[in-house]
């Protein structure tokens, strides 16, 4: 899942309005196999932030069964620690690196059975490759997306989304210069 859904966002709408819209936005991602765009710039620090709302109790875990291509992309390093560690059953050698077929050897009742040890994808699951979204000058900018599969990406990209409309609504009323000042001085 590395394409981005183009969705044209309606920030003026009222925020039940709003809402629909990126339920809408979400369900359309998930029919069609694409990530959720987030209309944040991609920065370590941001995706740290969103990493740390992923809270994986009682998923069932649909990232460890099933990727494009049936392949879980590991880096050379990660691929020769893992098959060092755990044995090279249902992993692959590959130009890249090496990878793990899915499902994933090491998962066990939905959990991951090397936690500790798991793979950079893994860690950064559910930021996608593939995120742009649009500014108010029509241009369009790199960003960070989710996995659309994921119960989590859709949540945190619902919540990102209403929190910005949200700022977006209180900045337009008491106006930028006014609002930059008060984030300035908190």
């Amino acid at each position: 899942m590395s394409e981005e859904l183009v969705s044209t966002i309606d920030w003026a709408l009222s925020e039940e309005a709003f809402r629909t819209q990126i339920q809408r936005m979400i369900a359309a991602a998930m029919a069609g196999g694409k990530v959720l765009a987030l209309p944040v710039s991609p920065s370590v620090e941001t995706m740290v932030l969103l990493l740390s709302q992923v809270h994986c109790d009682h998923c069932d875990a649909v990232c460890c069964t099933s990727t494009p291509g049936g392949l879980l992309p590991l880096t050379p390093s990660e691929f020769k620690f893992l098959a060092e560690r755990y044995g090279a059953h249902g992993m692959v050698p590959a130009e890249f690196g090496g990878a793990i077929r899915m499902p994933c050897r090491f998962l066990h009742k939905h959990r991951c059975s090397i936690y500790g040890d798991r793979p950079l994808v893994c860690i950064a699951f559910p930021l996608q490759p593939g995120g742009a979204f649009g500014t108010s000058m029509g241009e369009r900018r790199e960003g960070l997306s989710l996995a659309s599969s994921c119960p989590e990406g859709r949540r945190i990209a619902k919540a990102v989304y209403v929190v910005a409309w949200s700022m977006r609504q209180k900045v337009a009323a008491i106006g930028f210069e006014e609002a930059a000042e008060v984030l300035r001085k908190w």
